[in-house]
This record gives C-alpha cells, structure tokens and sequence, in this order.
C-alpha cells in the first residue's frame, strides 16, 4: 500500500540528541532561535541547516516549545539524565518511532530479513513516496537512527531490526542479578538440580496481575523468559535466526 506524506528528518537520532544536549548545558535549558543557532555553531537562526536540525529534533520528539523559548522536552532529559540505563534506551526507541516515516518502516520490516540497500531504496520510493534524489540519503539516516535507537543490537548487524528489552527487569537487568547471586548455579537452587530457580521464578512473578496487556510489554517479559532459560540451563547465545520451516500453501 501506497504511504504518501509520512515526514522524515534530515538529521539522524544521535545529531538530534546532541542539540537538545546542547540547549541543555549551553542554554540552561531553553533559548531563543538565535541563541539556540550560536550554540550549535550556525551563524544564523535563518541558517537553512541550523532549521532542519531542529526540525529534526523536533520530528523525534526531543525539542518542544516556540521558537522564542524552544527547550529538550521530557523524552530528550529521560536520555540525557536518565534514573535508570533502561528509560533512556527506552526513549531513544520511542524517538525512533515517534517519526512517521521510520515508524511505519519498523512495523513493516520488525523482525524480518531487511531487504538488500536497492530494495529499500525501492520500498522507500515506491511504498513511501521518498523522492528518488532523496532516498539515499533518507535510508542512511534511517539505518543509522534504528542503530542509534538499539534497533539492531541483538543481531549485532544491521540484517534485522529488533526491539531491544527494555523496562526496569529487562533482561540484561535479570542476567547482572543472576551473576551477581553466584552465577548459573545459583539460579537454580543451592541443591544444583533441576529445580525453576530464582530468575525464572522472579520472571513468573512479573506477570502483569491486571487482565490488559500490551503488546510492547509482552514482548519485553517474553526476551525476560528467553534470557532467563539460557541462564538458567547454560544455553549459548544463538549466533543467528534459525531457518524458517517452509509452511505449504
């Protein structure tokens, strides 16, 4: 299906962080347009490139305000000052999403085999309505923003794009706890048989008690239970995605 006018940026997530990062030590935390343009080093507000930069932030939701007092917004503090390592991952994902053209390419290419660069190309021009003199350079920003955003952390590559975990007991989260309490074989009892062990039982025990569930949250508990297992039975980390069963039509 044809997606025409889906906005994209033409700066990448991390150039975006990094001018809300300024604003926010240079400026105090809000500026005007020229003081904003002097702090990142424009020689004018009117700078052509200066304003597609902060377009740009504020297409990944992490510059707000008019331009008379534009300041990092709520989503830009939770990474550059976050309380936990996981509400800054979490919201560098969110930035990604938040713009329309890189969130409709997530939902629908997440968790496949990405197309070779002439594919994409082609999707981002013929499904996305990108330009063709513009394409190249929209998919570099693209990829790398997904990369920026951990999108491509659990291949390790960028063949697929892949919500990281993420959420105060992700499962990185689970595996410093596991490692902490004495390795392996602590999960699984001070006996060493083959009992469920603390982790898996402390993953049983963040099932949600309400009866409503989101599909981001399920996700993130699933990768909890994945990780949980490998520790649990010293299974490996698997080096990549099983092949597909063929399925008859």
């Amino acid at each position: 299906m044809l997606m025409a006018g889906l906005r994209y940026p033409r700066y990448d997530l991390e150039a975006s962080i990094q001018a809300a990062r300024t604003l926010y030590e240079k400026g105090g935390g809000a500026a005007n347009a020229d003081a904003f343009a002097e702090y990142l080093g424009y020689k004018s507000a009117k700078n052509g490139a200066f304003l597609s930069r902060v377009g740009a932030g504020r297409l990944f939701g992490l510059l707000e305000g008019p331009s008379s007092e534009t300041k990092p917004s709520a989503r830009a503090m939770d990474i550059l000052k976050p309380d936990y390592e996981y509400v800054a991952s979490r919201a560098r994902l969110e930035a990604f999403r938040e713009v329309p053209l890189f969130g409709a390419f997530l939902s629908e290419y997440e968790g496949k085999p990405l197309p070779p660069k002439e594919g994409m190309l082609n999707v981002l021009e013929t499904r996305f309505s990108v330009p063709k003199d513009a394409a190249s350079a929209v998919l570099s920003c693209l990829l790398n923003s997904a990369e920026q955003a951990g999108l491509f952390a659990v291949t390790g590559d960028r063949t697929k794009m892949i919500r990281p975990p993420l959420g105060g007991s992700s499962a990185s989260k689970l595996a410093v706890s596991v490692a902490d309490a004495g390795g392996p074989a602590a999960a699984g009892g001070a006996s060493g048989g083959l009992g469920r062990g603390k982790l898996l039982d402390g993953v049983i025990e963040a099932l949600p008690a309400t009866d409503k569930w989101t599909e981001d949250l399920f996700q993130d508990w699933l990768d909890m239970l994945a990780m949980a297992v490998r520790v649990r039975y010293q299974l490996p980390k698997p080096k990549g995605q099983r092949p597909e069963k063929e399925v008859s039509r």
